[in-house]
């Protein structure tokens, strides 16, 4: 199976003033801290406030809407709510578009998360064009360094390494993470994120040894910040785990899992659309350490989301 990529794609929110500071605050704790369901409620929130403001002006749809709208679809987007997320995005988009113009970074944020939702349905192609129409933007508005760039070099490598051209994906890569370095320091989240991704295409290309250092180091980075209750940290331990799936060192990937598995639940929530694939490879994982009935039991939940999800997003 593909390394997970909720690192790869979890991008900063909109910048810029908000109504109801407060609650956005506290939203984006929320969401930082890998508190999904919280975050939306929050986020919701904020809609509410900013529609009753813009009906009592006399007016609507301004940009301060349509960055509350992108908020709530990332949060959905990350919970694998997809049809949810398209329907913000797409009302988000099309208020900056009216609004803040097609070059501004409000709108170039919007067009990458449509990208995102494209890397959803494994749409490469269409992914990409949005990813490079994303990063043309913030080179013109934001400048070569920043790290709204390094969010769009960061997607374009994950996306050529779908496409498997290994060379331009290091590139890039490598290139977010120079610039997250001189942004942030050596240790910050996005820092891990980046080393990360790196680790991931190492793996892809065979080279152990390397991934494993730069999974290890990002590893460390989450520890410290966000901490080891946060699905950033599960996600870097999942991804050691599928790489020593890959090296057959199954009981060291299964007890891995074991500790991932419960962070997600508890972050994404237990019938979340992303778990099944999750549940379907541990569960695969449990029967070849002969735990048969477990691996079944993970299994059959796995199948059970899928089922509700068919059901709730045709």
């Amino acid at each position: 199976m593909k390394h997970l990529r909720y690192l790869l794609f979890l991008l900063p929110l909109l910048s810029g003033a908000q109504p109801i500071s407060a609650t956005r605050d506290t939203a984006l704790a929320h969401f930082e801290a890998g508190r999904f369901e919280e975050a939306a409620a929050d986020f919701q929130a904020v809609i509410n406030a900013q529609t009753n403001a813009e009906s009592k002006a006399e007016t609507s749809d301004t940009v301060a809407l349509a960055r509350a709208l992108n908020d709530l679809g990332l949060v959905r987007r990350v919970q694998g709510r997809y049809n949810e997320a398209q329907s913000l995005y797409d009302r988000a988009l099309g208020i900056i578009r009216r609004t803040a113009g097609p070059d501004s970074s409000d709108y170039a944020t919007v067009i990458n998360n449509l990208g995102q939702m494209e890397v959803s349905r494994k749409n490469w192609r269409r992914a990409e064009k949005l990813y490079e129409q994303a990063l043309q933007v913030w080179q013109k508005v934001s400048g070569a360094d920043s790290p709204s760039v390094a969010s769009a070099l960061t997607n374009l490598g994950a996306v050529y390494e779908e496409r498997r051209r290994w060379e331009k994906a290091q590139q890039y890569l490598e290139a977010a993470l120079e610039i997250d370095q001189r942004a942030y320091g050596p240790v910050h989240p996005k820092v891990a994120n980046d080393e990360n991704n790196l680790a991931v295409l190492a793996c892809s290309r065979g080279d152990y040894a390397r991934a494993d250092a730069l999974f290890r180091a990002a590893l460390s980075i989450h520890a410290k910040t966000p901490g080891t209750d946060h699905p950033d940290y599960a996600v870097t331990l999942l991804n050691i785990a599928r790489m020593y799936e890959r090296q057959h060192r199954f009981a060291e990937a299964l007890e891995l899992y074991r500790q991932a598995m419960p962070l997600l639940e508890k972050s994404w929530g237990k019938g979340s659309p992303r778990l099944a694939p999750l549940l379907e490879a541990y569960g695969q994982l449990m029967k070849i350490q002969e735990h048969y009935a477990d691996g079944e039991k993970a299994q059959v939940r796995a199948m059970g989301i899928r089922v509700r999800t068919a059901i709730e997003q045709p």
